[in-house]
């Protein structure tokens, strides 16, 4: 975990954090920090694949 993940993390006492941008689950890996991490366009992706099999 960096310097900066670590004091963000207890200054708020993180328990998950959704990694909201496109880029930065390309230079965060999940092994970075010690929250799990919530990657939406990977959540999107999978939904949406879920959906098209469904049809």
């Amino acid at each position: 975990m960096t310097a900066s993940t670590s004091r963000v993390h207890s200054e708020y006492s993180l328990c998950t954090a959704v990694i909201g941008c496109t880029e930065i689950p390309l230079g965060l890996p999940a092994d970075a920090v010690d929250v799990p991490l919530i990657d939406p366009a990977a959540l999107l992706a999978r939904t949406l694949v879920r959906r098209a099999r469904a049809a």
